[in-house]
């Protein structure tokens, strides 16, 4: 679900579910490619560890064949269901899914999931509490703010399109970006879990299934590593915050564009944003002419990251290839990992792109 207040102009909406672009930033393969200098940071040098891993399961919901979850228990609560969103920051739960361990905070605040134009918006409740993954080993060392949905009419509403009939009971935010941070509200589960396993992640998707691995990420000989963009402030174990968004650049037929993409599990369709693009894009009334070749790559003539053609596949989400209204970013899609190993390394300021063998 890419969530968060996005302001947008015209996008591609590739209902395959792709990854966006910008070309700012330089891209490359692992020994060469260039990463943003270490932040400072007050928690001290991280001593390598084992790798934490956490299983992911493959929901559906509507067309959407592919909806990413993993288990969660909130406040000594159930083991529940969530929905994987590399594309907003915050874990956002349904009252019914919470352990009495909770303690609320008296404040309130909202979520919208999805674009400016379209979506859903969450009302919640802010909450502290000790977030576990059932079955790992792995927990945040002390509470931490969660979102608690009490769903009146509205908000059951909103709450039941977003989850649809994939079964999730709310929503796992891992993206490194966030609101200010100095509000230390709804940041990243992860970045609060305590190094190692803080420093960052990787998701690595197949149609059925997959990992989330904590801890930063590895880059091999074949990966791309691009740097992040500093954000303002830190989190709150005051290491350096960093933006979620990745410089990539897409082609679209002759219409080609790069500038900042949202790496998205959560959002089932590429949109594609055209506001700077050059050549015109292939469409009629806003749907993308099927059968036009679709490539988004790392900038400065970096490596083609996928490749597709609409309107290819048996699946639901690669038949329609629309142009949407969103102004300043593009968006992958989570196809765009079924391809590649996505990591975010919160220590070097770096997103880290791994080839699969699905490409």
């Amino acid at each position: 679900m890419f969530s968060r207040n996005r302001i947008c102009s015209l996008l591609v909406v590739l209902t395959m579910g792709l990854a966006a672009a910008a070309c700012s930033g330089k891209g490359g393969v692992a020994s060469s490619g260039t990463s943003a200098p270490p932040p400072s940071a007050t928690a001290g040098p991280t001593a390598p560890g084992p790798a934490a891993t956490v299983p992911i399961t493959m929901g559906h919901q509507g067309s959407s064949p592919y909806r990413p979850m993993v288990m969660v228990s909130v406040g000594g609560g159930p083991a529940v269901p969530v929905h994987l969103d590399t594309g907003s920051s915050g874990l956002v739960l349904a009252a019914s899914a919470v352990g009495s361990g909770i303690r609320d905070t008296g404040r309130t605040s909202s979520v919208h999931y999805g674009s400016p134009d379209a979506g859903n918006t969450l009302n919640y409740r802010v909450a502290d509490a000790v977030v576990t993954f059932p079955g790992t080993g792995i927990a945040t060392p002390a509470p931490v703010a969660v979102g608690v949905i009490d769903q009146d009419a509205a908000d059951a509403k909103a709450f039941q399109s977003l989850s649809g009939d994939s079964g999730a009971q709310g929503t796992l935010g891992i993206a490194l970006g966030g609101p200010k941070p100095e509000s230390k509200e709804l940041m990243s589960v992860i970045t609060q879990l305590g190094a190692p396993n803080s420093d960052g992640y990787t998701v690595a998707l197949t149609p059925t299934g997959g990992t989330l691995t904590l801890g930063a990420p590895k880059a091999t000989a074949s990966s791309v590593v691009l740097p992040l963009t500093k954000a303002d402030g830190t989190y709150a174990d005051g290491r350096q915050a960093w933006q979620r968004l990745v410089n990539l650049c897409w082609q679209v037929g002759q219409a080609h564009s790069c500038g900042p993409t949202t790496i998205d599990t959560g959002a089932p369709a590429q949109t594609f944003s055209v506001l700077h693009a050059q050549g015109d894009v292939p469409q009629t009334n806003g749907l993308i002419t099927q059968g036009t070749r679709v490539t988004l790559a790392a900038p400065d003539g970096g490596p083609v990251l996928e490749a597709v053609t609409t309107g290819s596949g048996s699946s639901p989400d690669t038949t329609a290839t629309r142009v949407n209204s969103i102004t300043d970013q593009s968006n992958s899609g989570v196809r765009f990992f079924l391809v590649n190993a996505v990591g975010f390394n919160r220590i070097t300021g770096q997103a880290v792109i791994t080839p699969t063998a699905a490409r």
